[in-house]
């Protein structure tokens, strides 16, 4: 299967405002549009893969590689395909979690709803994620990465239940969109749960 990402440089403009405007992402499946004002033939390549779906495992190496690429916005490039990818790229497992340590906070965000999308071994990621809670590994982004973590242990279900007692504690968090993902985490993992500590479940 031909692929390959250009070596053409491409716009830059604010990280957190592009992130900002990614946020949106989780409502619409891929929802591609909203890439437009700054992506070019690099991200094109991408969305031929994400395209694919199954058919493009045997590219999965060769992304896989691409994250170490020493230019930040063709490791972004290789993370969103594979994150898009989800199980499909199963195989990019080890290498999502290497990403959670990457010096660009959008590496970082998608390794982490990457992990979320893969549903691989929870017993080992759901502790990472956890984790992530506690301590993001960019403290300037922390709001955002913190909101990721939790996107992506929901993602998990009943699996996700050894984290409760966290997800419990978030409900009193300083900021309030982590208060309302921690409420949606619990009601999804365990409704029974959400129900012990007072959460409404019924439907408006």
């Amino acid at each position: 299967m031909p692929f390959r990402f250009t070596s053409k440089p491409w716009r830059r403009e604010n990280r957190h405002s592009k992130r900002i405007s990614w946020l949106g992402r989780r409502n619409d499946g891929f929802s591609w549009l909203h890439l437009s004002r700054v992506y070019d033939d690099r991200l094109l390549g991408a969305y031929g893969l994400i395209a694919l779906g199954p058919d493009a495992k045997a590219a999965i190496p060769a992304l896989i590689a691409q994250l170490g690429d020493h230019n930040p916005d063709l490791r972004y490039a290789a993370v969103f395909t594979l994150r898009s990818l989800g199980p499909v790229a199963s195989d990019s497992l080890e290498a999502l979690i290497k990403c959670l340590k990457d010096s660009e906070f959008t590496v970082q965000s998608d390794a982490i709803l990457g992990l979320g999308e893969l549903q691989q071994q929870p017993e080992r990621v759901i502790p990472i994620l956890l984790r992530l809670l506690e301590k993001p590994q960019d403290p300037q982004h922390s709001a955002i990465l913190r909101s990721d973590a939790l996107w992506s242990i929901r993602q998990f279900g009943a699996q996700a239940r050894p984290a409760i007692p966290e997800i419990i504690r978030l409900l009193e968090d300083s900021e309030q969109n982590i208060r309302s993902e921690a409420t949606n985490v619990l009601i999804c993992i365990d409704t029974n749960a959400a129900a012990a500590v007072g959460i409404n479940l019924a439907v408006p």
